[in-house]
């Protein structure tokens, strides 16, 4: 079954690279988000990512707890195939994102607070 991709997460994908996600990162998650129950082969076609590449990313965002996967049986020998899923709601992942960015902000606003004050020397 081949999936394509319309352009439709294009927004989101910006978005979330402007947190510091890998843009190969931020088009596998758009996708399964769009594409629920796929597979890394239609990733690949549909996002134009390499085989390596759909790997890492899915791996980081399995990591981050973000993706489920669910092994299925292949057509014959070699590795085995997995459909992937979004292990929680869109919603929460952004709250996550969220999270993290408000936390890197408020280091940068303390680190500024330090350089003025010029406790950085001490």
């Amino acid at each position: 079954m081949d999936v394509e991709y319309d352009g439709s997460g294009d927004q989101m994908i910006t978005a979330l690279m402007s947190t510091g996600m890998k843009k190969n990162t931020s088009k596998v998650l758009v996708f399964i988000a769009l594409n629920s129950g796929t597979t890394s082969e239609n990733i690949e076609r549909a996002m134009r990512l390499r085989q390596p590449d759909v790997s890492v990313s899915v791996q980081e965002l399995y990591d981050l707890g973000w993706l489920g996967r669910v092994s299925v049986r292949g057509t014959g020998k070699g590795r085995p195939k997995y459909v992937y899923t979004l292990s929680k709601p869109l919603s929460e992942i952004v709250n996550e994102i969220e999270k993290g960015e408000k936390e890197k902000i408020k280091k940068i606003e303390e680190n500024l607070r330090q350089m003025r004050s010029g406790k950085l020397f001490s």
